[in-house]
Parts: C-alpha cells; sequence; structure tokens
C-alpha cells in the first residue's frame, strides 16, 4: 500500500473524490507496495484501483 502524494486535476482519480494521503492498495487485483509497483501496473490499458477511502474501486482507462 502507498500513499498519494498528489492527484491531476480533472483526472478520473479527482472525479472520483481521491485525494493526498490517501492510501492505494491495488492496481488490478496486484497489490502495490511501492512506486515501481504502481508504475508497472498502472501501464496497463485498463486499470482498476482500490483506495480504500474512498469506498470503491476507481475505474481508468489508459493509453487509449
Amino acid at each position: 500500500m502507498v500513499k498519494i502524494s498528489g492527484v491531476v486535476s480533472g483526472s478520473p482519480a479527482e472525479r472520483a473524490g481521491v485525494i493526498p494521503c490517501d492510501c492505494l492498495v491495488s492496481i488490478n487485483n496486484h497489490p502495490v507496495r511501492d512506486v515501481l509497483d504502481y508504475m508497472f501496473y498502472a501501464a496497463e490499458e485498463n486499470v482498476e484501483s482500490l483506495i480504500p477511502e474512498i469506498g470503491q474501486m476507481l475505474e481508468e482507462f489508459v493509453n487509449t
């Protein structure tokens, strides 16, 4: 799990209510332990992230 340091204005994360200091637990059901995990799993075309503080899965569609 990693702490989110910032959220891009207008991004799917911002629209879902993610704020700095929320924690990212997983991406596409892969645990995220550090920034390298984040970079690796976030490079996939479809990204589903688990952020418990917002109480939902956050789906992003990138690289389309």
